[in-house]
């Protein structure tokens, strides 16, 4: 296939670099034939996101709210892990507790709200969301690139220059039809030429790669006929660094868009498949302490509190007495009473004080969440 590279020289036919310019992805759609790997891959794909959706459905409607929430912290986390953010889950937890927000915790705010905004994806949305993820002012948060940049991928050997100024934006603009026009392709397929299209774009001075994961996220959300959905990809990205930046690599030097949309299928598998374990897991989990609550020999009224404070810790595993008060509406001795016997149980544990209350962990689902 004809990738397009553009070739500069100057006015004595001598090579001054080469410039990627990519196609439009709708003159793309027309030349890509796919085998019949692709067409299993996305067979199984759209299975695993089917199964995903019945194990969503069939949890009660609260605990949905909170597994959505944690889907959108652990995109978050995964994304920063690739840009070279060493954050853990803990981190986010005990920020939305009170505690020092750090920049990691700042980009999933942005990533919620983002995710509440998805009703037109164009380039006013994504300059928007590049102001709000970048606070680098020498980095032009919310406008295009100026001038030339080379861009390193996973081995610094391999690098390519992207769209000059006078190619970026038309070809922002052909992605911006084609991200939003109508067509009968998959919406799997799009979301993985629109994800290759953005990162060899590379349209800003920098946050590119964790603006193209977390635009990935979004487009999967609004696309998803099961459900709005939030795939953490980034997880899976992060698992298999190196085949990710191979297969975008093969793509801008072989126009091997096949290896590319194998690679992103398996991640949608793959991930789909995680989050109905988390799903799985965590309902066992739930099920087994529940039982070891209505075995305990207090009153009716208090093993129903104790098992609504668990409900919540389902997918909010790092708590405080403060918080547990907020949610169960309940007075702060009543709550610090429920934590204390739960801990007393060895269900929950304390982990020291945040925002001057007593912090406490529920370590065996916090476990199955950081897998």
């Amino acid at each position: 296939m004809n990738i397009n590279p553009r070739m500069l020289v100057n006015s004595k036919g001598k090579l001054l670099h080469d410039v990627f310019v990519p196609l439009p992805l709708q003159e793309i759609e027309k030349k890509i034939v796919f085998d019949i790997d692709v067409l299993t891959l996305l067979m199984e794909a759209n299975e695993a996101i089917t199964r995903l959706h019945y194990a969503y459905q069939g949890t009660d409607p609260y605990l949905r709210e909170y597994f959505y929430d944690y889907c959108l912290k652990k995109e978050t986390l995964a994304s920063l892990l690739i840009s070279g953010n060493n954050l853990t889950l803990e981190n986010f937890y005990t920020a939305d507790l009170g505690s020092a927000a750090d920049v990691g915790y700042r980009f999933y705010q942005v990533a919620k709200a983002a995710a509440e905004e998805t009703g037109k994806l164009n380039n006013d949305f994504l300059k928007n969301l590049h102001r709000r993820i970048v606070n680098d002012k020498n980095a032009r948060p919310g406008h295009y690139r100026i001038g030339r940049m080379m861009i390193y991928t996973y081995y610094r050997h391999n690098r390519y220059n992207p769209p000059f100024d006078e190619e970026l934006e038309s070809s922002m603009n052909a992605l911006e039809e084609y991200i939003n026009r109508t067509a009968n392709t998959n919406y799997l397929i799009k979301a993985a030429l629109v994800h290759y299209q953005l990162t060899t774009i590379h349209p800003f001075h920098d946050g590119n790669d964790r603006l193209a994961r977390l635009f990935n996220m979004l487009y999967l959300k609004r696309s998803n006929p099961c459900g709005p959905h939030c795939f953490y990809m980034s997880n899976y990205f992060a698992a298999n660094l190196s085949e990710y930046y191979d297969a975008l690599t093969a793509v801008r030097s072989h126009g091997h868009f096949q290896g590319w949309v194998e690679y992103y299928l398996k991640a949608i598998t793959a991930t789909s498949n995680h989050m109905r374990n988390i799903i799985d897991f965590s309902l066992t989990l739930l099920k087994r302490n529940h039982r070891r609550i209505l075995e305990t020999p207090h009153s009716n009224t208090i093993k129903n509190n104790l098992i609504s404070a668990l409900e919540y810790m389902v997918f909010n595993p790092v708590t405080t007495v403060n918080r547990l008060s907020e949610i169960q509406n309940k007075s702060f001795p009543a709550a610090a009473r429920n934590a204390k016997l739960l801990a007393e149980m060895g269900i929950l544990e304390t982990a020291g004080f945040c925002a001057r209350s007593r912090l406490y962990v529920y370590r065996e689902q916090l476990d199955i969440l950081r897998d």
